[in-house]
């Protein structure tokens, strides 16, 4: 697939996994998928996609026990919030361009 992640993915509030990895995505990720709260699998590994993560991201997202972002255009900082996502075992962020400080958390850093 190419092109954006349209931002009514945001709209399937019931969602629980969504696997987009290994395509040729560009673009921010769409805000609204960082308030889907039942959403326990995020993979977006290998795209284009660019921008930043909200900063509310470990309040935003609940249930996320997967959170594999790695091999995209990502930048800023990785956000405090996600040491409040307290179900999270998994977190890939590998081959980005985030900057500063890795925050405290327990999940399996990347």
């Amino acid at each position: 697939m190419t092109g954006q992640i349209p931002t009514e993915i945001g709209n399937l509030q019931n969602l629980d996994t969504l696997v987009l990895s290994a395509n040729n995505l560009s673009g921010p990720i769409p805000p609204t998928i960082f308030n889907i709260s039942t959403l326990t699998v995020l993979n977006l590994i290998s795209n284009q996609l660019s921008g930043h993560l909200p900063s509310t991201i470990g309040h935003s997202l609940p249930s996320i026990e997967y959170l594999t972002l790695a091999t995209n255009n990502l930048t800023g900082k990785i956000p405090n919030s996600i040491t409040n996502a307290s179900k999270l075992i998994g977190l890939e962020l590998s081959f980005n361009s985030f900057s500063g400080h890795i925050p405290n958390t327990s999940a399996c850093l990347a």
